[in-house]
């Protein structure tokens, strides 16, 4: 805490021995400046914010003493049956009765852009009376695992001055929600923005539609007679006759799987030049007199001299 004409300050709250009660952060006080509300870093394994990560606590200025708002970390069954979730970012009403912080909501997600994230995090009231919590908007901005020295773990909201709604950011407007109904209303806002932009850096090619050519080549691979090559690009198999043949797709054009590390057989039981592929993930494939497919979790095929023909062994 410190003076309103500076100076070196005094410290109110610390951090905690062996991770408990550590890094007390986002401070509120009461409009009569008796106590001072806060949030503290806790051990719960796994370390997530639902798991009790975040907590609140309440400071006396007058005595001294600190009391848990919220409490319970999970890391044990008995802990874990009085975690409530956590709780962060709290902000105490103007007349002291209500206290409002963030909590995530157990396996709510929010949807962007055809994506589903979560946990999703709302906005709840405690009544500083009753110990009775309630949900009152759902979502607002989600909460960050990490926040760094100047940033929050959630953008600052604000009581208003008689107590019946608060303003916050959310979905990039500025929103008021009425305390006693729930309803949310959007604040219109618009402001004279000059940006300078430099010039991009960027390169305009065209796209053409003529036949692609390769520029990277993967798991080349030879026929123990040397004639031929098989190699993988673009997702496919080819093999080609020496360096100077024309490539060729060793499956048909209907097979839509990716195929990849082609492997020549060594012997004369099968064709010399052809390989045997892994496609796609958990299917190997032996291409030559006899195909074969088998589903499992196969990669890189290697070859064994057989006088019977060379089996396609995958690991």
């Amino acid at each position: 805490m410190y003076h309103k004409d500076g100076g070196t300050g005094v410290a109110l709250v610390t951090a905690g021995a062996g991770g408990a009660n550590a890094t007390p952060s986002w401070p509120t006080v009461s409009g009569d400046g008796r106590y001072l509300y806060y949030q503290v870093g806790m051990n719960a394994e796994p370390r997530e914010i639902l798991g009790g990560t975040l907590q609140l606590r309440r400071f006396a200025f007058e005595g001294g003493d600190v009391i848990d708002i919220t409490n319970g970390e999970s890391g044990s069954a008995a802990a874990s049956r009085f975690s409530s979730g956590g709780a962060a970012a709290p902000e105490i009403s103007p007349d002291g009765r209500w206290l409002a912080f963030a909590r995530q909501i157990p396996d709510g997600t929010l949807s962007f852009k055809g994506h589903q994230f979560g946990p999703r995090t709302a906005l709840w009231l405690r009544d500083l009376k009753t110990g009775s919590e309630r949900l009152l908007m759902d979502p607002i901005e989600p909460l960050t695992a990490v926040a760094g020295k100047t940033l929050g773990i959630l953008p600052r909201y604000v009581w208003s001055r008689d107590g019946k709604s608060i303003v916050l950011m959310q979905g990039g407007k500025i929103r008021r929600v009425d305390v006693g109904t729930g309803i949310v209303a959007t604040i219109p806002f618009t402001a004279p923005v000059k940006r300078t932009i430099s010039q991009m850096a960027r390169r305009e090619f065209r796209i053409s539609d003529e036949a692609l050519a390769p520029r990277y080549f993967r798991w080349p691979s030879t026929s123990a007679d040397g004639r031929r090559i098989a190699f993988q690009a673009v997702g496919r198999v080819y093999v080609q006759d020496g360096a100077t043949g024309t490539p060729r797709r060793v499956t048909s054009a209907s097979f839509s799987p990716l195929e990849f590390a082609p492997r020549g057989a060594p012997t004369a039981g099968r064709s010399p030049s052809s390989p045997g592929t892994t496609r796609d993930v958990g299917m190997c494939g032996r291409l030559g007199p006899t195909a074969a497919r088998r589903s499992a979790s196969h990669a890189t095929p290697a070859t064994t001299p057989s006088p019977r023909g060379a089996p396609t062994v995958a690991t």
